[in-house]
């Protein structure tokens, strides 16, 4: 591989004879190797007897054409390590063992351009993981912070949940000790014990009358505690985000109270002129074995109202 006595801002290398028929391969200054300017690359082929300097390059088809691409002007040391026979003479194989000794040199014949290109893309590739690494931080920053949100969402879910628990059961002994005195008190009737009968009557519609109170009871907790979990939500699990009217969060509500707060923020939204409303509905943790039960009812409340969603 040989060059031309002038140099200029374009040249040529040739191939030697019997191999690929010793084309003349020309190059400029952009298809030099990235290690060299053109003017070291001139000073080194100036070394040699004009015509005879050698080269390392890649062929390069370009437009139809062939070019002579990351040019390298090699060193004696190198040419004498290339041509091991000494032959004057550069076959395949010489070459293929060469480059395998010397594999700075196959990545030091790419040009500045694809250096360049490379770097960008070492940078992108190198920015895109940061980006990933944050993201993925991030979500487990999130990750983290839902789940202690979710932990302390079920306990003062669990709180509520006993409190009406225990009105129920009340309720339910309630129904249970008025049922109990009817019927001692069809036996007495029975037995000829009219008065004894009527008293005892009394006494169970008071018993059914107390678990008509303890059931409203417990319907006035479950609301009173729907709208502490709704404040909790809406303050502890969304800081720093003002309630504007833009957005609600249903998570940890019962559905009749979940139904209630999303007509309010949509007749509020609707007030304040806002075109989208942001409604969390949750994952139905609580809603038992029959999956969600509060999303499809605030869906069949957006289509009753003809909203988009």
């Amino acid at each position: 591989m040989v060059l031309p006595s002038r140099l200029r801002e374009k040249a040529c290398a040739t191939t030697p004879d019997g191999e690929d028929g010793g084309d003349d391969l020309y190059f400029n200054a952009k298809l030099l190797s990235s290690q060299k300017s053109w003017e070291e690359f001139v000073e080194l082929a100036q070394k040699y007897e004009p015509g005879t300097a050698p080269v390392l390059f890649v062929r390069n088809e370009y437009q139809g054409r062939t070019q002579a691409k990351g040019v390298i002007v090699l060193e004696d040391a190198e040419l004498q390590d290339l041509d091991g026979d000494m032959d004057g003479h550069i076959s395949s194989a010489e070459l293929a063992e060469f480059l395998a000794k010397n594999p700075d040199l196959r990545g030091a014949s790419r040009t500045k351009q694809e250096v360049e290109w490379q770097r960008r893309q070492e940078k992108w590739e190198m920015e895109k993981t940061r980006k990933d690494k944050e993201y993925e931080e991030q979500q487990r920053k999130y990750d983290e912070e839902e789940e202690v949100a979710a932990k302390r969402r079920d306990e003062l879910f669990k709180r509520h949940e006993d409190a009406e628990e225990q009105l129920y059961q009340k309720r339910d002994a309630a129904n249970a000790e008025a049922t109990r005195m009817y019927e001692e008190a069809n036996k007495l009737w029975e037995s000829g014990s009219k008065d004894a009968c009527k008293n005892l009557q009394a006494k169970a519609k008071q018993q059914q009358q107390l678990a008509r109170q303890l059931k409203q009871q417990a319907v006035d907790l479950d609301w009173k505690n729907n709208e502490e979990m709704f404040e909790y939500v809406q303050t502890e699990e969304h800081k720093g985000q003002t309630r504007d009217g833009s957005w609600i969060d249903l998570h940890g509500l019962s559905v009749d109270f979940a139904l209630a707060k999303t007509k309010d923020a949509i007749e509020e939204a609707q007030d304040k002129g806002l075109s989208e409303l942001e409604v969390i509905t949750g994952a139905g943790h609580h809603s038992g074995k029959g999956g969600p039960r509060v999303k499809p009812r605030v869906v069949a409340m957006f289509n009753n109202k003809g909203l988009s969603y």
